[in-house]
């Protein structure tokens, strides 16, 4: 599983409410969704009212949680309790009917919406998500929960790959063509041939016309990491890739040397999860702490020892440890 909040457009330069977006027919590639929206919770029209209402360029934070990429989806009761957990993490001990949010299922994901405004007279405005100070708290909550549920993790290192698609206009032969790509750069790697960014393109230009590289759209000047390539067949194929690879300071020996760390570190929280859970605890005080100045909305019953948490407790994790990961011909 794999959750993440999302950028939404200020209401001042053209943005609106959700709702045109969580229900229309079309999924982000402009494709019919697989799955027509369905309503989880939360009522669509009175969250475009208190959007219309409010006077913040941003008023609502936007998540999905994400189940792509699982064995078997969880059951609905299993996703119902992630919603209400995460719901409760972004809260940080509000009382949920003194904020208000709404839900969609749109098949192999969840999108979610909190209103950035509490349902006071005044409207006062909280923050749910601020990145900063709370990436570690939502990665910490990833990580229980996938242990939790025996979900496939991103946080795996054994599962990250060099080189992958970017964007959204992709489709059968893209995927193919990057599986065969993944494939070469195993070969390539494992004869000592992928040791920089510039052999990484000499690869590329041996398969492709044109290959073209060019920063993120939202890297900073100067940011070497977050590197796109277009690569092409010079006639009607054209694929966009990232990943490490494709970062202009790539170095395949430091790169592996990190994902071994990493590796560990995450072996290491497999075995013995509870400083992870003792870290999320902390975070959970520090982020009711900063809430304090909503101490009348805060709900009074979420005071015990896991605040309300208590599902993700190691003790209560049903996966049995899984096969030791290694990243042997993994990217």
């Amino acid at each position: 599983m794999h959750l993440r909040t999302l950028h939404v457009r200020p209401v001042s330069k053209g943005g609106s409410g959700p709702s045109e977006y969580l229900f229309r027919p079309t999924n982000a590639k402009k494709e019919p969704r697989k799955t027509q929206p369905i309503l989880l919770f939360g009522n669509p029209e009175r969250f475009e009212k208190w959007v219309r209402a409010s006077r913040s360029e941003h008023p609502y934070v936007s998540y999905v949680l994400s189940y792509k990429g699982e064995p078997a989806m969880p059951d609905q009761l299993t996703r119902q309790l992630i919603q209400q957990l995460y719901r409760q993490l972004l809260l940080g001990g509000i009382a949920e009917h003194r904020a208000y949010s709404m839900g969609v299922d749109h098949g192999d994901h969840e999108h979610g919406v909190i209103l950035r405004h509490l349902l006071e007279p005044k409207m006062r405005r909280f923050q749910p998500y601020y990145h900063p100070i709370d990436k570690q708290i939502i990665s910490d909550f990833q990580w229980l929960m996938n242990r939790r549920h025996g979900f496939q993790a991103p946080e795996n290192p054994a599962c990250h790959q060099l080189v992958s698609l970017a964007g959204k206009r992709f489709d059968g032969t893209h995927i193919a063509a990057l599986l065969e790509l993944r494939e070469k750069l195993r070969r390539a790697e494992a004869a000592g041939k992928l040791a920089s960014h510039e052999e990484f393109v000499r690869l590329l230009k041996a398969d492709y016309a044109s290959v073209e590289v060019t920063p993120h759209p939202k890297a900073e000047k100067g940011d070497q990491a977050r590197v796109w390539i277009t690569v092409g067949d010079g006639k009607d194929f054209e694929m966009l890739l990232k990943g490490p690879a494709c970062a202009l300071n790539f170095n395949c020996q430091v790169y592996r040397q990190m994902q071994n760390r990493n590796l560990e570190t995450y072996q290491s929280f497999l075995a013995d999860p509870l400083p992870l859970w003792q870290r999320f605890q902390e975070g959970l005080q520090r982020r009711r702490k900063r809430n304090q100045r909503f101490a009348a909305l805060m709900d009074k019953q979420d005071q015990d020892t896991c605040f309300g948490m208590e599902d993700l407790h190691p003790d209560h994790h049903l996966i049995a440890l899984p096969n030791k990961p290694t990243l042997g011909d993994q990217h």
